[in-house]
């Protein structure tokens, strides 16, 4: 999977390679997903995906794919998310997504962070 890292648009990103799924990445190709969406919520200490979305190659959306790997992806991202912000449901909480772009093995990170009624919204190409 390839990886882009940056907290700020102003910052450079950096690229670095993370093998721990090639079996998840080859399955979804074997099932000729292209796309991966994953939304996730939260705040005052819960919180979790809402949406887990995959495209195949003649654009039809499904919502459901298979379970277990279904438990994967959300682990995975789940494991990113709490890496990058561990208070991520807490108080007033936060949003955001991940896309995986099973094609190019590139995973993006967005995610916005609620703060006192204003909002702030950090862009990762994970």
């Amino acid at each position: 999977m390839h990886i882009e890292l940056a907290t700020d648009p102003g910052e450079p990103s950096y690229h670095r390679t993370v093998g721990h799924s090639p079996e998840l990445n080859q399955f979804l190709r074997d099932h000729g997903v292209l796309v991966v969406i994953a939304d996730y919520r939260g705040m005052d200490g819960r919180g979790g995906f809402d949406l887990l979305r995959f495209t195949t190659a003649d654009g039809a959306d499904d919502l459901v794919f298979d379970g277990p790997r279904n438990l994967q992806l959300k682990a995975m991202f789940r494991a990113i998310l709490l890496a990058r912000d561990p208070g991520w449901c807490r108080g007033t909480g936060s949003y955001g997504g991940f896309r995986w772009d099973i094609r190019s093995d590139c995973l993006t990170h967005r995610h916005c962070v609620r703060s006192q009624g204003r909002e702030r919204m950090i862009g990762h190409g994970v």
